[in-house]
C-alpha cells in the first residue's frame, strides 16, 4: 500500500512477511538513491520502520520516502518495488504509481506571435499568445496596448491588421500566489502598396489639395506648380468656350442671312413671276 503525504512523497508498507521484505523506490523508472535512517540528508531520504508480530512472527515493513522537489520534477512519477525472499526465490510486487504535481512561482513570461512576428502585411490576421513558466497555470491574464486594456485571456487575436494596430503589446500574468510578471512584444505592420499609391494620388498629386505654407508664410514650390496648373486649366476652358461662342455666332448669322434671301425671293416671285431673278430656279 502506498500513501501520499507531502512534504513526504509517500509510504510503502509490506504486511506479514517472512523474512523481512526489501523495499526500493523509483522515480520515472529509475531507482532513487537515498540516505537511510540517521544518515546525512540528501536530495532523497528513506526512513524504514520494521514491526514484528509476536503472535505470528511475521514482519511488517514501512518505507517512507522524502524528496526535495524542484521545477524539473513537475509530473514526476514515483513507485516502490517490494521483494519478498523465499525458499523458491523471490516474490516481487510493484505498487501503484503516484504522480507528483510541483507548484512553483512565475519564472518567465514571453509573447509568441502566430503565424510570425516578422514584419506583418496589412490585412493579415495574427494571434498573440502569452506563455508563462509557472505551475499551476496563471490564474489571470491581462493584455494592454498604450495603457489601454485589450483582453483577459491567454491569447489575443487581431483580425485584418492595419497600421493603427502597430505598436507595443504587453501581457501581464498572475500566479496562484498573486505574483505577477509581464512581457512585451513590438508589432510592426507593412502597409499595402496599392493603399500607398491611392494615398499619393489623393494627397500628394491632386490639384485640389489644400496648399501648405512655409514657416515664413510664403507658398512652397509644390503649391506654386499646382496653382499654375489650375490657372492653365481655367485659361484653356475659357478659350474653348470663346471659340465655341464665335463659331455659334457665325453659324447663326449665316443661317439667318440665307433665310432672309429665301424670304425675299419668295416675295418677289409672288408679286411678278416674270421678274424673278435668273437664279430663282437654283435657289428653289
Amino acid at each position: 500500500m502506498l500513501l501520499l503525504s507531502l512534504p513526504k512523497i509517500g509510504t510503502c508498507i509490506s504486511d506479514d512477511g517472512h523474512p523481512i521484505s526489501n523495499i526500493t523506490w523509483y522515480k520515472d523508472g529509475k531507482e532513487v538513491v537515498a540516505s537511510r535512517n540517521g544518515e546525512k540528508p540528501a536530495e532523497a531520504q528513506v526512513k524504514v520502520h520494521i514491526i514484528k508480530n509476536q503472535n505470528t512472527q511475521l514482519y511488517t515493513t514501512e518505507s517512507t520516502l522524502s524528496y526535495t522537489l524542484t521545477k524539473k520534477d513537475v509530473s514526476a512519477v514515483f513507485e516502490c518495488l517490494v521483494v519478498f525472499p523465499s525458499q523458491g526465490g523471490c516474490v516481487v510486487q510493484r505498487t501503484r504509481s503516484i504522480r507528483v504535481d510541483v507548484h512553483y512561482a512565475i519564472e518567465n513570461v514571453e509573447i509568441e506571435v502566430e503565424p510570425s512576428d516578422e514584419l506583418i502585411d496589412e490585412g493579415e490576421s495574427i494571434t498573440l499568445k502569452c506563455r508563462a513558466d509557472t505551475n499551476p497555470p496563471p490564474i489571470e491574464y491581462m493584455w494592454e496596448k498604450d495603457g489601454q486594456q485589450l483582453g483577459t485571456l491567454d491569447q489575443y487575436t487581431i483580425q485584418a491588421v492595419s497600421k493603427r494596430d502597430e505598436g507595443g503589446y504587453q501581457c501581464t500574468v498572475f500566479d496562484f500566489n498573486f505574483n505577477k510578471r509581464s512581457a512585451q512584444k513590438e508589432i510592426r505592420v507593412k502597409a499595402r502598396e496599392n493603399n500607398n499609391a491611392l494615398d499619393s494620388v489623393g494627397r500628394g498629386n491632386s490639384i485640389f489639395t489644400a496648399g501648405s505654407h512655409s514657416k515664413d508664410g510664403h507658398v512652397g514650390p509644390g503649391n506654386l506648380n499646382r496653382v499654375g496648373m489650375v490657372i492653365g486649366i481655367i485659361v484653356t476652358l475659357s478659350l474653348v468656350a470663346f471659340f465655341i461662342s464665335i463659331a455659334y455666332y457665325i453659324c447663326y448669322h449665316r443661317q439667318k442671312k440665307e433665310r432672309k434671301r429665301l424670304e425675299d425671293f419668295e416675295e418677289t416671285r409672288a408679286m411678278d413671276p416674270e421678274k424673278a431673278p435668273p437664279t430663282a430656279e437654283t435657289l428653289a
